[in-house]
């Protein structure tokens, strides 16, 4: 088999992190995310797993989902398609106040998502806590070439493959455009059994390909760790990937911290 790589090229003018042993917190002076500005109109309003599915599926361009407090299991993963400029987050905005799961780490499979980003453009997910999945907490789907895709202010806890994942298809000219991660928390309590993928060693914060202009800034990871040590990557970018910033990112006690390309 004939394996290509392709060239990649990383914005990185400020690139940081720090690594550091386990329980320690990223210090006073660590950067904090605004608050949310007022949700835009059209609003709707969701306080159960079902009603979360259908409102967010059923958002018209412009509007926004608003999630009152609570812990809500989805029965399968919440898809966005052919949405622009369109709003996802807690009513507070505050992460603490709202978690979506998965069907659990031991109990899912490998289609146990959260969140899908296909075609669409302009969406902020915002003041969520995604938990307890197999699979991913939010995939962006970089061959259907979504924009400006904005994830701002989540917490990730317990996701067992990939808190984010960026999937790409086979056309090099489809990418996922001009999207962030900000100010997100990221972190694991449990290290997956020797059965799951590599070992347990396939599990990473964030996984992406197919970028173009992204930005992972003022994150903080925690405790990324596969069973045997070789866990992927706090933040791994690579396939097709360009023009990507990673900066003021505080990382701990992960088995690595950021990984740009693909050396295999």
């Amino acid at each position: 088999m004939n394996v290509s790589c392709a060239v990649i090229l990383f914005v990185a003018t400020t690139v940081g992190f720090e690594f550091c042993g386990s329980g320690q917190q990223p210090p006073a002076w660590f950067a904090k995310p605004s608050p949310l500005s007022a949700p835009s109109a059209p609003a709707v309003r969701a306080a159960s797993a079902d009603e979360i599915l259908a409102a967010g599926e059923q958002l018209t361009n412009g509007g926004t989902l608003l999630i009152e407090p609570g812990t809500y299991i989805l029965s399968r993963p919440l898809v966005l398609r052919q949405k622009q400029d369109v709003t996802i987050r807690s009513v507070s905005g505050e992460p603490g106040s709202v978690t979506l799961q998965g069907q659990g780490w031991d109990r899912g499979n490998d289609q146990d998502d959260i969140l899908r980003i296909a075609d669409c453009s302009g969406v902020l997910v915002a003041g969520l806590t995604f938990a307890n999945c197999r699979s991913y907490g939010i995939k962006v789907e970089a061959e259907h070439g979504p924009r400006n895709v904005r994830i701002h202010h989540c917490r990730f806890r317990d996701i067992g493959v990939r808190a984010i994942k960026g999937s790409a298809g086979r056309d090099p000219n489809v990418r996922a455009v001009g999207g962030s991660v900000r100010f997100c928390d990221f972190e694991n309590t449990k290290v997956p059994p020797a059965d799951w993928l590599s070992g347990g060693d396939y599990i990473s914060g964030t996984d992406m390909m197919a970028l173009d202009g992204w930005t992972f800034s003022d994150n903080v990871f925690s405790n990324i760790r596969g069973r045997n040590g070789g866990g992927r990557a706090a933040i791994f970018v690579w396939v097709r990937s360009r023009r990507v910033v990673v900066e003021r990112n505080w990382i701990l006690n992960c088995d690595r911290g950021i990984s740009l390309g693909n050396p295999g």
